[in-house]
């Protein structure tokens, strides 16, 4: 790394730090005054706010990052642009794709950081954060909650709940049956099912057990823990919110069990589960975009630059939705639906760097 790549990646990482921490208090703001209703609704305490807003700012942060990273490289390299230093370094042989390495190398370092950030450190934080407005804000009261659930849990077992608590990890009225091919050999009748969070297990209580076949047999029991099953809790809630709480391989976890109990569309969790590596590689891509883009010379200065960043992730942000929606219904599949926006940006920057180094 020589001494033009240092004095950039010192200028680009200065702006990407300016420009996270704007954005997020930005964010912020806007979002405590469209909650301060509620929070003096509910008598919640300044204590309890900053509490929420520090549950909530990782998710901002990992939001936030791809736009940092977009206004910082137009920012910076604008600005060095209008101060002819790029067409300085430009003079010296030095081609818009060699200024790119030192942007592109802080990018791809601040991707595998956000691997990993929304990957488990978001999904942990929003975990706290939903249950701080269910408890101080009164939100998502049947959260956690389903009825009349049946489920396959295997080729040759049905499940049956009447009802089940998430947060008390118990469900109610409970029916189980095997069977051999078409014929039924087996059946459990319980008046609960509760799960273990340190034995991993779900236990039977007060109960039945009957066999069928040339002697049948009825057994009660108090409780038993001998049936294994392929679920989990967070499996039985039927929630969306659920998915934005659970890790990268706690989903991957989730979509085996669904697609193991025979559900076949899963396109939202298949969807869900390629944006969470999808998103963060966005970092790169608007960086790929955002330089070649800014090493024009323009009138108007740090105005421009951000109306820029502003237009291009509205449009980015667009193209996104657009395709995980098509992915949601099954138009696309969920892979492409996934990495669309970030293919196509991709395509343009490099279209963008061939053509201003062409010139």
């Amino acid at each position: 790394m020589n001494i033009i790549d240092r004095y950039l990646l010192r200028q680009f990482v200065v702006a990407v730090l300016f420009a996270l921490v704007a954005f997020s208090m930005v964010f912020i703001i806007i979002d405590l005054i469209e909650n301060l209703g509620s929070f003096v609704d509910n008598n919640v305490s300044m204590g309890k706010v900053v509490k929420y807003y520090l549950y909530f700012l990782p998710d901002i942060i990992s939001l936030m990052m791809p736009v940092a990273l977009l206004l910082a490289s137009l920012f910076t390299v604008g600005r060095l642009t209008n101060l002819m230093e790029i067409t300085a370094i430009k003079v010296g042989g030095v081609s818009t794709t060699r200024i790119l390495v030192p942007f592109m190398f802080t990018a791809f370092l601040i991707t595998g950081f956000q691997i990993y950030f929304s990957g488990w450190v978001v999904p942990k934080a929003n975990k706290l954060k939903a249950a701080f407005e269910t408890t101080e804000l009164g939100k998502y009261t049947t959260s956690g909650q389903s009825a009349n659930l049946i489920r396959q849990d295997s080729e040759n077992r049905m499940v049956s709940i009447g009802w089940f608590d998430g947060s008390s990890q118990r469900g109610y009225t409970i029916s189980i049956t095997d069977f051999k091919g078409t014929e039924l050999i087996e059946r459990w009748d319980a008046r609960n099912l509760v799960w273990s969070d340190s034995a991993k297990t779900w236990t039977l209580e007060n109960g039945m057990h009957r066999t069928f076949g040339a002697k049948p047999t009825l057994k009660t029991f108090s409780a038993t823990d001998s049936l294994k099953f392929n679920f989990k809790p967070r499996d039985l809630l039927n929630d969306y919110r659920n998915l934005n709480q659970m890790t990268f391989f706690d989903l991957s976890e989730y979509i085996d069990s669904q697609r193991l109990a025979g559900f076949t569309e899963l396109d939202k969790y298949l969807v869900t589960y390629y944006s969470k590596i999808s998103f963060p590689f966005a970092c790169m891509v608007v960086v790929l975009f955002g330089v070649p883009l800014s090493s024009k010379k323009k009138r108007g200065g740090l105005a421009v630059e951000f109306g820029l960043a502003l237009l291009i992730c509205f449009v980015y942000l667009a193209l996104q939705k657009v395709a995980q929606t098509l992915g949601y219904g099954g138009d696309l599949h969920p892979l492409t639906a996934a990495w669309f926006a970030n293919v196509v940006f991709f395509l343009i920057g490099l279209y963008m760097l061939w053509a201003v180094d062409r010139r």
